[in-house]
């Protein structure tokens, strides 16, 4: 009988289909792999990395919530552009 945590028994997705499923930027997942926050896999004859999506979820959980940024308010106006600027 084979290990159940060997990669054919877990879930591995790309990294385009992990940022989907996550709602995350490919971006955000290689800056993940890059860090070691998560473990990269490569299939035999495979090109791209994939990367184990229970990972990614544990990942998700252990962050903290994000802050919501709100746009800064206009204190003063533009000044108008000159006559000859225009």
């Amino acid at each position: 009988m084979s290990d159940p945590t060997t990669p054919a028994r877990l879930q591995y997705v790309s990294i385009p289909a992990a940022a989907r499923m996550f709602g995350r930027s490919e971006q955000t997942i290689r800056n993940w792999l890059h860090r070691g926050y998560l473990t990269p896999y490569r299939a035999p004859g495979e090109r791209g990395v994939r990367v184990n999506v229970q990972q990614v979820r544990d990942m998700l959980r252990s962050q903290p919530p994000s802050r919501v940024h709100r746009a800064r308010r206009i204190t003063h106006a533009a000044k108008p552009l000159p006559a000859s600027a225009r």
